[in-house]
């Protein structure tokens, strides 16, 4: 537990009712449009934060040496994270060579994940039967032969039910302090990715990608609860799961997880990466579009990791074959796979609350909640509150969480003890709530507990003794999704099928094989809403076997070394590279540089291709059923 931070409760009323703090689905979220009657740290040039911290041997002096923890050396260069003030930050910051940056946090792009419907053709039915997906068949991931060569995938994700029976048994995985074992998923999401790349055929439940027994998966857990402890995705820890699935011989790593954040430290990594060892990264672009962005013509803002230079940034079809409204639009995308209605494994494990309602003397009244336990443990349909199972947060506890994100150890040790009072008195739930306004809501809390739980966003006067409470929750083997993590990991799932084919053949030709014979939709080449389009690992597969050479050179990239005779393309200009560079800009009076005509294919025309996808969406069974997608509990922002 973090010590109990100094409080400066001098507040600048003007400037907080500007201040906007948003949390992505699985962090620390409050919106300030007016003033809340809380404590905040000052924010003078004393105040420490983490910062993620590159240099070379002998930059930095041994005292503020002390301040940062390595994590790992290369060569003369090495990575560390710790605590710095500012001040410390900016005297970093000048030094030749050093990038100085905030440890910043991102999300799994969880999306809106929907039960299987409780009619004929329920989740039952897998139990005897085994789905096909129609995404198997729109991408022609099916048409490829079975698997004949291991490709080792890494999944970067909320962990796994690693003994579910439609997952590879062979799967391995990587334990962390912050997250835990990696065999255990946190909610579902790592799971259901998981079986989209990887479900085993053998005649029960779901087909994934790589669905021959040769599928090699490597896990690495990156949160420990949905909303709980251990609920915060920081930059060094994906940095640090990356690091791993590249020293375990990874050759596509998945990462359905997106932040606004760009980290020139993680560009580093995922560049130094790429181009020495080989790897494909494949990331969710995000689930931040909507339906009138796209009637306005408007661009959504960028998501990192996938918009990084060397990382395939993939959105998602609808079931109709059109970009589906959450998928974002920006000049990143760069494929687009089927992301609605798509059937996968889930944790069998997680017991996730649906609904918490009050009784009133109108009926029952539905509470906005966020479920703090870890969801190992059946919560109770229906129970009495007693007064010792209930807790309301005081504002010098709200402070902490809000400005050091944590909470202090007199403090986790009350509700350890608001727990077990509980227990003693028979009661079966624990209720959480703080003293807020309409215009401020805490959307988890740092506090780790097996036994139900949840955090109410509501006035505690409603939670009288003896008051009735009803719960719904969810838990099952499969669950249908929706989501660009989903997309992604479609993505994932036929590359690692399609590189199995012949493991001798590059990165780079196996990117260009699926630009080259994807489905052109949208705008003519390259757009914004679909990227190149559709993969076909068929056409790819044909592609690569008839060895067909790229049109055009790649473009030029700022951060990548270039050797003598090497050919690029910038702004539509091919131009050969006469020495050794990196990070010289080609154009004709370069002396490192010579031109060479031209070759431009990576931007769109204005015109429509007039392609469509809808007659490749040919949905079976549990697929046809009209799905209204909602928080199940599986995503990290359920509760409302």
């Amino acid at each position: 537990m973090m010590p109990t931070p100094n409080i400066d409760c001098t507040i600048n009323i003007g400037e907080l009712m500007k201040k906007q703090i948003i949390r992505s689905k699985n962090y620390l979220m409050v919106i300030l449009f007016s003033l809340v009657p809380l404590c905040i740290h000052s924010h003078e040039s004393t105040d420490e934060k983490e910062y993620l911290v590159q240099f070379q041997s002998g930059q930095i002096d041994n005292a503020l040496s002390q301040n940062l923890n390595i994590l790992w050396r290369r060569d003369n260069v090495s990575f560390a994270k710790g605590k710095l003030n500012q001040k410390q930050a900016n005297a970093l910051r000048v030094l030749p060579g050093v990038v100085v940056e905030e440890n910043s946090s991102l999300s799994l792009n969880a999306g809106s994940i929907k039960s299987l419907p409780s009619i004929a053709n329920n989740a039952d039915v897998l139990a005897y039967d085994e789905l096909e997906p129609y995404w198997l068949r729109a991408t022609a991931i099916e048409q490829l032969p079975h698997a004949v060569q291991n490709v080792p995938v890494c999944v970067i994700d909320s962990g796994l039910d690693a003994g579910h029976p439609d997952l590879p048994s062979s799967t391995s995985g990587y334990h962390s302090t912050y997250a835990g074992f990696w065999d255990k998923d946190a909610f579902s999401h790592g799971t259901h990715i998981a079986g989209i790349i990887a479900a085993q055929e053998n005649g029960v439940g779901v087909k994934g990608a790589l669905s021959e027994s040769t599928a090699n998966l490597h896990i690495s857990k990156l949160i420990k609860t949905a909303n709980g402890e251990g609920s915060i995705i920081w930059g060094s820890n994906l940095i640090e799961a990356i690091e791993v699935c590249a020293s375990v011989g990874a050759k596509v790593i998945n990462m359905s997880l997106s932040g606004e954040h760009y980290s020139r430290v993680m560009v580093e990594v995922i560049d130094r990466l790429s181009y020495d060892k080989g790897i494909i990264f494949v990331g969710a672009a995000g689930n931040h579009g909507s339906g009138a962005g796209k009637s306005s013509g408007d661009h959504d803002a960028k998501h990192y990791p996938a918009s990084y230079h060397n990382v395939l940034s993939v959105g998602a079809l609808n079931d109709k074959g059109s970009v589906a409204d959450f998928s974002p639009i920006n000049n990143k995308i760069d494929f687009v796979t089927p992301g609605t209605k798509i059937v996968s494994t889930a944790n069998r494990y997680h017991f996730a609350i649906q609904s918490v309602e009050l009784e009133t003397a109108q009926g029952f009244t539905s509470i906005a909640y966020t479920q703090i336990d870890a969801g190992i443990s059946e919560p109770p349909e229906r129970v009495v509150v007693n007064e010792s199972c209930k807790y309301t947060l005081a504002g010098n506890v709200l402070s902490d969480v809000l400005d050091a994100g944590d909470l202090t150890e007199e403090t986790y040790l009350v509700l350890k003890n608001v727990e077990r009072s509980c227990k003693e008195d028979g009661g079966e739930f624990v209720i959480i709530n703080y003293l807020g306004s309409e215009n401020f809501r805490l959307y988890g809390l740092p506090f780790y507990t097996e036994f139900p739980t949840v955090l109410v966003h509501t006035s505690p006067e409603l939670f009288s003794t003896n008051s009735q409470i009803r719960l719904s929750y969810f838990n099952d083997s499969y669950v249908v999704g929706a989501g660009t993590s989903q997309a992604a990991a479609i993505m994932t799932g036929g590359i690692a099928k399609l590189w199995s084919q012949n493991t001798d053949w590059t990165r780079d030709e196996i990117v260009n094989a699926l630009k080259q014979t994807s489905l052109d939709l949208g705008k003519v080449g390259k757009d914004s809403q679909y990227g190149y389009g559709l993969p076909n690992f068929a056409k790819a597969y044909d592609y690569l076997l008839t060895e067909q050479t790229q049109t055009c050179p790649q473009e030029w990239y700022s951060n990548k070394a270039y050797q003598k005779g090497q050919k690029v393309v910038y702004n539509g200009a091919v131009f050969v590279s006469n020495y050794w560079s990196k990070g010289e800009l080609p154009h004709v009076n370069s002396t490192k540089w010579t031109s060479d005509g031209y070759c431009d294919s990576s931007t769109s025309s204005p015109q429509s291709v007039g392609n469509d996808a809808f007659h490749l969406m040919n949905l079976t069974g549990l697929e046809m059923e009209d799905a209204q997608y909602s928080c199940k509990g599986l995503t990290l922002g359920c509760g409302g």
